[in-house]
């Protein structure tokens, strides 16, 4: 069964949408800066409204929000095609951070 109520391009159906906003925030940022501050972490849609960003920690949240969140949102509101898409960050579980 599939969930119409997100609508999803047929690339976002193959691959993963955090992917997506990764690769289109490579032509906006340096590989340094991705490397560093987003690769690790993951993002998802949690419904039609919010994607969420996971983060490692506090800090790393504070300095993507402040210093890429933009630039986040405006490659998540493409890759997803949902114009009024809001972003979320998130903590992951310190449980998971070891563990990686």
């Amino acid at each position: 069964m599939t969930n119409s109520s997100i609508p999803l391009s047929d690339s976002l159906l193959q691959k993963d949408p955090w992917e997506s906003i990764l690769s289109a925030l490579r032509k906006e940022l340096n590989q340094q800066v991705i490397e560093h501050w987003l690769v690790g972490s993951r993002g998802y849609l949690t419904d039609q409204e919010t994607f969420v960003v996971e983060v490692p920690n506090p800090f790393t949240q504070e300095w993507v929000i402040n210093h890429y969140g933009g630039l986040i949102l405006e490659a998540a509101r493409s890759v997803c095609q949902i114009p009024l898409l809001q972003v979320r960050y998130a903590i992951r579980n310190s449980e998971e951070n070891k563990q990686e």
